[in-house]
């Protein structure tokens, strides 16, 4: 691998994102010689994929305040090469949570903070969001109590420990366009109030939530949302071998229309899994994978989704810990990329894990973490 500017400091609780052939990764709490601390959103990393080559820049912005705030788990996601950061924690010791909307133009590496017009959600973080047909729809998350603002079907579940926070199980619409928030009013059968889940545009018009950690502990239970009409399913398994475990900060991909990617996060014994899973929408079930080294042993890790020329998809994974959260040993700086692609295209790849339908997951370590 080519250095360029070096490489991130090894960090968990980042935001990625992925445009083109270049991944840019910023904020999180990153570990340099030291304790963990939270790092500066005004630093951006770019990886050029093509050549595997970091690049440190500095974003610009036009005042103090268009300069989002250093905190961990925020959410982004990308909508015509900007990325919006919502959310997030800058205090985990009085949970000091985030509600503003930061937009990134990726071309420029300019952030600006979008002034919202009418009600915001409240200060919130690990919550799910992604991209929906130029919005960005937001699920659930942790942060200040919402009871008596939300919407037909939504929950909010106090924190016995901290009675003014808790889990909610909201879905929100954020326009670019409006700069407004809406609140969508679904039915069906809703998921629990939760934080750390994972939440995946699958198809045109359905999104995946997939586990998290809610008041009773970690989840493993799916559930699809249709946003035509705005109604949740549960997903009932064929089978529950091989099902993954419960599981919260872990990451999602969507492979194609049918196979998701779900790989890392925290178990129920508070340890970090050395499983992955591939599972299969079509007919509700699973298959666990070990890729040889356990690449994917990390929680609160990022990864992005990469379309390539011949068809396959590669998901770039960045970050993450293997440790205790705030411990001197958090936070890895090593990048892995899965492939999924057609047998013919092995001879590229190292570590060959599954076969599934004359299809391959495969997985490279890029580099090691220092």
């Amino acid at each position: 691998m080519g250095n360029g500017d070096s490489a991130p400091d090894g960090r968990f609780g980042h935001e990625a994102a992925l445009v083109g052939n270049r991944l840019f990764i910023w904020g999180g709490a990153q570990r340099h010689k030291g304790p963990c601390r939270f790092a500066d959103r005004r630093v951006i990393w770019s990886l050029d994929t093509t050549t595997v080559r970091w690049r440190k820049r500095t974003a610009r912005a036009g005042t103090k305040q268009d300069i989002p705030p250093s905190c961990v788990d925020a959410r982004c996601a990308v909508i015509d090469e900007v990325a919006y950061s919502f959310g997030g924690c800058t205090d985990v010791h009085s949970w000091s949570c985030l509600n503003d909307v930061h937009a990134l133009d990726m071309q420029e590496i300019r952030w600006k903070r979008v002034e919202v017009s009418g009600d915001r959600p409240t200060e919130r973080t690990a919550c799910g969001m992604c991209a929906m047909q130029g919005c960005l729809l937001v699920v659930g998350g942790y942060g200040r109590q919402i009871a008596g603002r939300l919407a037909a079907g939504a929950q909010f579940v106090a924190n016995p420990e901290y009675p003014h926070n808790g889990w909610n199980n909201q879905v929100l619409l954020f326009s670019p366009l409006s700069c407004s928030w809406r609140p969508v009013h679904t039915k069906g059968s809703h998921p629990l109030p939760r934080a750390h889940h994972s939440l995946t545009a699958c198809k045109e018009h359905t999104i995946v939530l997939f586990g998290g950690r809610s008041q009773r502990g970690r989840l493993n239970d799916m559930h699809t949302l249709n946003m035509l009409t705005e109604e949740w399913s549960l997903v009932v398994l064929s089978t529950h071998l091989q099902w993954p475990e419960p599981l919260a900060a872990h990451t999602t991909s969507c492979l194609s229309s049918k196979y998701l990617l779900i790989l890392g996060g925290w178990d129920q014994h508070d340890t970090v899994t050395t499983e992955s899973y591939l599972v299969d929408t079509g007919t509700s079930s699973a298959q666990r994978i070990n890729f040889v080294g356990h690449p994917a042993m990390r929680a609160n890790h990022s990864a992005c989704c990469q379309q390539c020329e011949d068809d396959a998809v590669s998901i770039i994974v960045f970050g993450g810990t293997k440790e205790r959260v705030y411990s001197d040993k958090c936070g890895l700086n090593n990048l892995v990329i899965y492939r999924w692609g057609e047998i013919r295209t092995l001879h590229t790849f190292s570590l060959l894990s599954i076969v599934v339908l004359y299809r391959t997951i495969t997985a490279h370590c890029i580099t090691r973490d220092q």
